[in-house]
């Protein structure tokens, strides 16, 4: 009891305690404090407007106009977006405890996303976690989010689409105020495009229909579930959205065209993406460093070190990564299925195969000759891992207790007889140097030659290249 009266009369003026209301970062603390005392949750009734007012301008920042346009779709009572309150009129009417939950949510989505742009297009080669757009940087990514969930939101690909739809859709871009926010809309598509590429890469799989490189704007349906989905897939390792055969046909005509067709209305020309210029729809400047690979000297656009290494998932699939197995372990199904399987259920995979290789380098051959702080290209990390990619697998296996057969194959990963047997390849460990050679093929006319030959033309999809190997 004496606790409770002390609350209430704690020596701070009600104009204080309402600047502290006001100037909370977000609508849990805001639940938290007026739980306190019942004085301070009088003071917040009696200035509740105002006050939800500042949070959410706190929570979300300047793209609030955009953001409560969104949370409000669902009372607006008409597919129409002609009819629709516009941006200018959203901050006329006052905040409400639903706009307030819906805000939190939504804005949790664009700040992850936020870090995910700055990761990939900001500081690509820092090893920073959290977002470094500028303060104008973010007001222009959140902004041009917040009017592409509300499109995604208004026609959503989740039945058959409306006649109207095309004019619905050119009616809502046409309400972008100007050119260059069009071009921001423009930009933050093509960057969920290139989210949902890398998940392609990652799961090893693409999208199905119209296209099999995994493009979304040949599968809008993906883009269709909105930036919150499109998060989870990214953060998460579930498997793609395949629509109803219909929707891939239609999914092109979500987002991809009615921007042709905004930007022509305009007389723009549509952004080109490989343009530098581009790159400074959203961003101020960009990290674009051309930087030198430690083992082949190049100068390259993309090198690989300690404070990228967590991209390598979304650039090197696991299936890509299986084929880097030395010799003949590349086509031996029950190893690459058995690594395929456990990289794509485990979170930064490729992290720590990099930090164990390093841990673990030979000191001979390609990994000799190169430090854990040094930058490699694509083509040479790639040679790097494959160095001893076999024996940090086996490492894993013991590791997380996969089945591991207990006797060594003599042959090792140079065995044949495990690409055509399954039951010799799953009899016997095949991730060990060879301590035996193959009697086969021993004595052969030029067999070292041949060996040497078929190696160099097999790519590392594990397949022949489309090259002869007669010279």
């Amino acid at each position: 009891m004496a606790a409770s009266v002390a609350r209430e009369s704690l020596p701070v003026a009600d104009d204080v305690v309402d600047y502290i209301l006001r100037t909370l970062p977000d609508f849990d603390s805001l639940l938290a404090l007026i739980l306190v005392s019942k004085r301070i949750y009088h003071i917040y009734r009696r200035h509740s407007k105002s006050i939800r007012r500042s949070i959410a301008y706190s929570l979300v920042g300047p793209a609030l106009p955009q953001a409560l346009r969104l949370v409000r779709r669902g009372s607006y009572g008409s597919r129409d977006p002609s009819s629709w309150p516009r941006e200018s009129e959203m901050m006329a009417t006052a905040i409400t405890p639903e706009d307030a939950l819906r805000l939190t949510q939504k804005a949790s989505v664009l700040d992850q996303l936020e870090i995910v742009f700055s990761r990939s297009y900001k500081d690509f080669y820092a090893s920073s976690s959290g977002s470094m757009l500028s303060q104008q940087e973010s007001h222009r990514f959140h902004r041009a989010m917040y009017r592409f969930w509300l499109y995604a939101d208004a026609f959503r690909l989740d039945g058959e689409p409306a006649v109207d739809d095309v004019k619905l859709k050119g009616i809502l871009l046409s309400q972008i105020p100007d050119d260059a926010d069009l071009f921001e809309l423009a930009r933050v598509v093509e960057f969920l495009r290139e989210v949902l590429r890398q998940v392609c890469v990652r799961n090893g799989e693409c999208f199905a229909g119209n296209a099999p490189n995994g493009d979304p704007y040949d599968m809008g349906y993906a883009m269709s579930l909105g930036p919150d989905r499109v998060l989870g897939l990214y953060q998460g390792y579930e498997a793609l959205p395949h629509p109803l055969d219909s929707r891939i046909i239609l999914g092109r005509y979500f987002i991809r065209d009615p921007l042709y067709e905004a930007f022509h209305a305009r007389d723009l020309p549509y952004p080109d993406w490989d343009s530098p210029v581009m790159q400074l729809i959203i961003l101020d400047d960009y990290e674009h460093h051309n930087l030198a690979c430690h083992i082949c000297k190049e100068t390259k656009v993309l090198v690989w070190g300690p404070p990228n290494w967590h991209h390598l998932e979304y650039h090197m699939s696991t299936d890509a990564l299986s084929v880097l197995f030395t010799g003949n372990l590349k086509r031996n199904y029950y190893e690459t299925e058995g690594l395929h399987h456990y990289a794509s259920l485990t979170p930064s995979c490729h992290v720590h195969l990099m930090n164990w290789l390093f841990d673990h380098k030979l000191d001979s051959g390609i990994q000799a000759t190169v430090s854990r702080d040094d930058w490699m290209c694509d083509q040479c990390i790639r040679d790097f891992i494959r160095a001893n990619l076999h024996a940090w697998w086996l490492e894993r296996k013991h590791a997380e207790g996969i089945d591991t057969p207990a006797e060594d194959c003599p042959l090792g990963y140079h065995c044949r007889e495990q690409i055509t047997r399954g039951t010799h390849a799953a009899k016997l460990n095949h991730l060990r140097r060879p301590t035996a050679v193959d009697t086969d093929l021993q004595g052969l006319p030029g067999i070292e030659r041949w060996r040497s030959m078929l190696s160099e033309a097999i790519d590392d999809s594990g397949t022949l290249a489309p090259r002869s190997i007669f010279r």
